[in-house]
């Protein structure tokens, strides 16, 4: 199948992929913010464009609103509820505010892996290159199983908040058990990017 116009949505999502890796690295607060919010605008607006080619980019599109929602529910919450919990309750809120902010990570997670899902078997299934379909369905399951990983280890981190360690202890034991997470979510964004990039060349390309 070529389709120039899926190819150009396929592009835009690759686009939006490459921003997510940057927004991995170990930058300030705002700019990660701003950086995850010019993804999810940029998903959304090539979803758009890719929801009257096929059935599974419209599903996508309905699951890439809910995770904008989310995002924006969670800036919300997290920027403002922890200081009128702290000055309504003292300190012990934080913890009520950790296991918020767990609680929307793992819907963030999930919402973002049936995004992929659909992009990646939707996708899979258009491409006339029988080793791009595979790739999107191995990128599919590799990611599958990083989500998986990466739902234990916030569940981890938010446990080791109730432990009451000390703050030294604490941010080494955190540090410890998030990095695992950050390499797999780096290997399974890379396998899906290399998924994206081949798919539009492959849309792309002359009959």
């Amino acid at each position: 199948m070529k389709n120039a116009a899926l190819s150009r949505a396929i592009k835009w999502l690759f686009v939006a992929q490459l921003l997510s890796i940057v927004a991995l690295l170990p930058l300030a607060y705002d700019l990660k913010t701003l950086l995850r919010a010019a993804v999810g605008l940029l998903t959304l607006a090539a979803l758009v464009r890719a929801a009257g080619e096929a059935s599974g980019y419209r599903a996508a599109l309905k699951l890439q609103a809910a995770d904008l929602a989310l995002d924006v529910l969670s800036y919300v919450l997290l920027r403002r509820l922890i200081f009128v919990l702290v000055t309504m309750f003292g300190t012990w809120a934080v913890q009520i505010v950790g296991a918020l902010s767990a609680l929307l990570s793992i819907a963030g997670l999930i919402l973002s892996l049936l995004i992929l899902r659909q992009i990646c078997l939707t996708t899979a299934g258009l491409v006339d290159d029988p080793a791009v379909a595979a790739r999107g369905i191995w990128a599919w399951r590799v990611n599958l199983i990083c989500t998986v990983a990466g739902i234990v280890l916030t569940i981890a981190v938010s446990a080791l908040l109730k432990t009451g360690l000390d703050m030294g202890t604490l941010s080494v034991l955190s540090m410890a058990v998030n990095l695992p997470s950050i390499l797999l979510t780096l290997v399974s964004k890379v396998l899906y990017v290399v998924f994206l990039y081949q798919s539009a060349r492959c849309l792309s390309a002359p009959a």
